[in-house]
């Protein structure tokens, strides 16, 4: 049905594109070869001074950037990785890849998986997306679940904090994260092929990884095509795997552990995917569309306590353990179009439709979960300049999914699936508009209404339940959560802003958080929902500064939020004590911390969140080369309310440092040393972890052909120092510490 329906929107957007005359591509002559050049469309619309020159390679890429640069609002948090600075970063996980940026950690659940945290905040509040339509996996879901976005892939990846996620969903009230590619081509190359090729190694954990990446185009048709392919063998370690005393303090026993020495067990995987897309380019605008699958296979550290659990399994005879492993997989079809300068006082009118098919399966031999998500998400939206000072966007965007959880059987008995067959709907409205009042005063504003329909498939849920045959019934919810921001920039004088950004934003709770009712197994925990959830309300006031000239540059900001039925899992151990897997029944405590695990329920409870990012930048320019040396800090403290409840679980420590660096010609490195304080406030029944520094080494020489061809040779030294690092962020920070010392090398092809 989702398929038929893009199907339909790719003919009905190409009827009107076509009947407009866009689809006629202009050329423009090359006085000086003969050749035929054909113009982008979004030259057309972003060229502000005559256009009757020819275009030229070095204009083409300069545009190209100018759009990625995006719409960010003047006042709003956004940073942005691209061309080296993304090359050197780039890393397995996009958690990893992200983790150096202020105000961004990473979430590791195992080397296998790294979600990104923006300002202590992750899961369902953090938006990752392709091109502005959702990753749509199962990430949001549970912090065991690999994002399914790949850097070696990434043109740039875009991290918007504050007001700007008005335009990306009410859910987003952490933050978002877009990650562009070349998968819809917007321009046609200047060469008949143009083509990117990657490859590194890194020596811990023994990672291969590489890509290539082709773009063609002739007339107004361009394509583009690329692959990936990653794997790597197990991760290691300084020291032991196992914090033994933190586990058993965590677990609350004393059973025996298998601890493992140089390595973390079952950290090994692989991935691989492509992508192949075609556009239509016209003078007025482009349409193109694209398809994506990418499969990815990775393991879980045996002994995992898991997620949110407080009981974990010791690992087992064998030399993987349990070994608890997923196995992923997400199709996903994507559809663009966007028009420029339609009529007077409009820019730019853009349609965006994604079709993503995701799943995958995750537990042991004997007990497996397996997530199934398909997801149609549409954007529309306008831009518009009603006059030189006054702009913004107008913008709509609605999405069906569905979305199942389903357990299997145990000893001839069919669990209540952990979350039923579901379908929800959601459509929002949304608008943000910046006002130049004078040359030293903007004002920006925005706002954002959406309707969120949740409804499973069936009435009741039948299936056992603690072992004892239930139906449960379900029911229809409606959430409806609105968002206002506003914001005013002062500049006193050249190069220097002030802004003041606040912004109230809601978030509905997604469905995991509603209907969940059963074992998962990866996080080892029986997961309860509530379906009298409230919609969660956050309120952000934000103050910040920014300065850049030829010597120095500084951003820093500090922020309050105040989040209103902040949603999170509630140990009900006490309570209902602890399920045991093995005869599906509830028992006071564990004999074997094997299929052991506790109850945890959802629910919400106020909590505030505070914190400061700070980045001082000296970067002066002499003969001899350009070196420079950057200062930066970040914080953030979050706590309930309610006081008895203590501070909000697994925030990241306050983290500074200093980078040295030097750029001559082609060449550039810089060291990176990195001091994050211990974790003293970890949440009720959660374990501190300690202090720790590390040193990073990155070098690279970007060499320049005349006939336009270009190689980046990069190489990167990560944890210097070896230094055992327990994250705070991580929920196997007692089971998997980050990596020891890795070398890797590498580069970049352009062709």
């Amino acid at each position: 049905m989702k398929i038929l329906t893009v199907i339909n929107w790719i003919a009905l957007t190409l009827s009107i594109l076509t009947a407009s005359g866009m689809l006629w591509a202009s050329e423009a002559d090359d006085s000086e070869n003969g050749e035929t050049v054909f113009e982008s469309a979004e030259q057309d619309s972003i060229e502000t001074t005559e256009s009757t020159e020819p275009e030229t390679g070095e204009y083409d890429v300069e545009l190209e950037k100018m759009v990625i640069e995006g719409i960010a609002p003047t006042a709003d948090s956004t940073s942005e990785l691209s061309d080296i600075d993304l090359r050197l970063k780039s890393a397995s996980t996009l958690g990893k890849t992200l983790e150096r940026e202020l105000g961004v950690y990473n979430a590791s659940f195992g080397p296998g998986v790294g979600q990104p945290i923006i300002r202590g905040m992750g899961g369902p509040r953090v938006r990752v997306m392709h091109d502005g339509i959702g990753s749509h996996d199962a990430s949001a879901m549970s912090q065991d679940h690999a994002v399914a976005a790949e850097s070696l892939l990434a043109d740039s990846i875009t991290i918007h904090r504050g007001p700007a996620t008005l335009r990306y969903g009410s859910g987003a009230i952490g933050g978002v994260v877009d990650v562009k590619h070349k998968r819809i081509p917007d321009s046609v190359p200047l060469k008949p092929i143009e083509g990117t090729a990657e490859y590194r190694y890194d020596h811990n954990p023994k990672e291969n990884a590489g890509m290539v990446g082709i773009d063609a185009g002739k007339g107004n048709v361009a394509v583009h095509l690329d692959y990936f392919q990653r794997g790597n063998e197990n991760t290691r370690i300084p020291g032991f795997a196992l914090d033994e005393a933190a586990l058993r303090k965590q677990l609350k026993t004393d059973a025996p552990l298998n601890n493992s020495k140089g390595e973390i067990k079952n950290t090994d995987g692989e991935s691989r995917g492509g992508s192949a897309g075609i556009s239509l380019i016209g003078d007025l605008g482009y349409i193109g569309t694209s398809y994506n699958h990418t499969y990815k296979a990775y393991g879980l550290p045996p002994g995992d306590p898991g997620g949110h659990s407080h009981v974990g399994v010791a690992p087992g005879g064998s030399d993987q353990g349990e070994a608890v492993r997923f196995a992923m997989e997400q199709r996903r079809y994507d559809v663009e179009a966007m028009l420029f300068n339609p009529i007077p006082y409009i820019e730019s009118v853009s349609v965006k439709t994604g079709f993503v098919d995701y799943e995958h399966e995750e537990g042991e031999s004997e007990f497996s979960v397996l997530f199934t998500n398909e997801v149609l998400e549409t954007r529309f939206e306008l831009e518009h300049r009603l006059i030189d000072q006054w702009s913004g966007f107008l913008g709509l965007q609605w999405q069906e999914r569905e979305f199942l959880a389903k357990s299997p059987k145990i000893e001839g008995e069919k669990l209540i699936d952990l979350v039923p067959q579901s379908q929800i709907d959601s459509l929002g409205l949304f608008f943000t508009e910046k006002l130049d009042l004078f040359d030293e005063l903007t004002l920006e504003f925005g706002g954002r209404y959406e309707r969120q329909v949740t409804e499973p498939n069936a009435k009741l849920l039948k299936g056992t339940v603690f072992g004892q045959a239930l139906e449960v019934p379900t029911r229809k919810l409606t959430h409806k959560p609105s968002s206002l921001a506003a914001s005013i920039t002062y500049r006193p004088f050249e190069g220097g802003s002030i802004y003041l950004a606040w912004q109230n934003s809601e978030r509905a709770p997604d469905i995991h958080e509603l209907y969940s009712l059963g074992p998962h197994p990866a996080n080892r925990t029986f997961d309860i929902g509530t379906l009298d959830l409230s919609v969660e309300r956050a309120s952000n006031r934000e103050l910040g500064i920014r300065y850049d000239d030829a010597l120095i540059s500084l951003q820093g900001n500090v922020y309050q939020k105040d989040v209103k039925d902040f949603i999170y899992q509630e140990n009900l151990t006490s309570e209902f004590g602890f399920f045991e897997l093995e005869g599906n029944r509830l028992v006071a405590a564990c004999v074997k911390l094997e299929g052991c695990f506790p109850v945890f329920g959802f629910r919400g409870d106020d909590a505030e969140f505070y914190g400061y990012e700070v980045e001082i930048k000296i970067h002066p320019s002499f003969d001899w080369g350009m070196p420079h040396l950057t200062l930066f800090s970040d914080y953030v403290r979050g706590r309930f309310k309610d006081r008895t409840l203590g501070d909000v679980p697994r925030l990241p420590p306050q983290r500074y440092g200093f980078e040295v660096g030097l750029q001559k010609n082609a060449w550039q490195g810089a060291l990176r040393f990195t001091q994050a304080l211990a974790q003293d406030r970890p949440g009720i029944d959660e374990t501190e972890t300690p202090s720790y520094h590390r040193f990073d080494l990155d070098v690279s020489y970007d060499w320049h052909a005349e006939s336009g061809q270009r190689v980046l040779l990069f190489g990167k030294a990560s944890n210097l120092s070896d230094s055992p690092i327990r994250n705070s962020t991580s929920f196997l920070r007692n089971i998997a510490p980050e990596p020891g010392m890795s070398l890797e090398i590498g580069f970049r092809a352009y062709f």
